[in-house]
């Protein structure tokens, strides 16, 4: 279990974590059941892109906030889920 040997380093304005990472590096995320998701920097872009990669159970939803928040729809049922539905349903 990873929790509770990484200092946190808080934004103060969006009281969010802050990390700096490089190409190549990863971003490791423990779930509070255990499970590992893994992100990795893929590439850094000239037009200021990053294209990450994410490993984790697929049970575990993963999705851009414009597709969560109801922008882009990429997929047709979430129009009709709301927010606890869509870790349930993004794979069905």
């Amino acid at each position: 279990m990873m929790t509770g040997w990484i200092k946190r380093k808080f934004s103060q304005e969006d009281d969010m974590l802050v990390l700096t990472r490089r190409a190549g590096e990863r971003i490791l995320i423990e779930t509070p059941q255990g499970q590992l998701i893994v992100v990795k920097v893929d590439e850094l872009r000239r037009d200021g892109s990053v294209k990450l990669c994410f490993d984790a159970d697929r049970s575990i939803a993963i999705v851009r906030e414009e597709i969560y928040r109801g922008g882009t729809k990429s997929h047709d049922d979430l129009d009709d889920l709301d927010d606890e539905r869509i870790a349930r349903n993004i794979y069905d």
